[in-house]
């Protein structure tokens, strides 16, 4: 009786263990954290076939140096050398690839390749502090980061984290929080482009 009792318990165990597991790993691959309210990355359909998402996508490359803006709220930035852009992207946003992701998209290829850096400037109307415009972003998504660091960038609080390090990291690996007056610029970028992603922030000028 009481080994029946230890085996239901340990199937138990293995099917609650199995459950979380399968969880976390649908939210890493299929749970995105929007950009200025937008999912940006796409995905392969029900068939896991590449689609024509990219027909006629225009990039731009070569780029030296980037601006977003929005409700008066200016910033610049350098482009890691190499990488593109979308034409037609929107003011508030710059969606950043690099060499290996644009050439995937010009052969009409990797229907779920996404930016390698994103940078977002978005609305703060409630002027909530940054601490809590970053807890409650996206549904607390960067809340639960491993590493969480203040710092500052061009003189302007921030808020840095970094989910590499953990047994099952989310998607994006890296991002940062940075507060301008009624705005609050995000960067977001993948940890195998950690050195792109630091020599980004590093290059962030707020025009005055």
């Amino acid at each position: 009786m009481k080994k029946a009792i230890y085996i239901s318990i340990f199937v138990l165990l293995i099917a609650g263990v199995s459950a979380g597991a399968a969880f976390y790993k649908n939210r890493i691959r299929d749970d995105k954290p929007p950009i200025n309210d937008n999912i940006i990355i796409t995905e392969n359909n029900d068939n896991n076939e590449e689609s024509d998402c990219w027909e006629g996508v225009e990039m731009i490359k070569n780029l030296d140096r980037g601006e977003v803006t929005k409700n008066g709220i200016a910033v610049t930035f350098d482009y890691p050398k190499g990488w593109s852009t979308f034409a037609d992207s929107q003011p508030e946003s710059a969606f950043l690839y690099n060499a290996t992701s644009t050439d995937e998209i010009e052969r009409g290829e990797g229907a779920d390749t996404g930016p390698d850096i994103t940078i977002s400037l978005n609305d703060n109307t409630e002027k909530k502090s940054l601490s809590d415009f970053f807890n409650n972003y996206a549904n607390s998504w960067y809340a639960i980061y491993q590493e969480k660091k203040n710092a500052a960038i061009d003189g302007q609080s921030a808020i840095l984290v970094d989910d590499s390090k953990s047994d099952l990291s989310l998607q994006p690996e890296l991002a940062a929080f940075i507060e301008k007056d009624n705005q609050i610029l995000i960067v977001t970028g993948d940890y195998w482009v950690k050195s792109e992603f630091d020599a980004v922030l590093d290059s962030i000028k707020f025009k005055r």
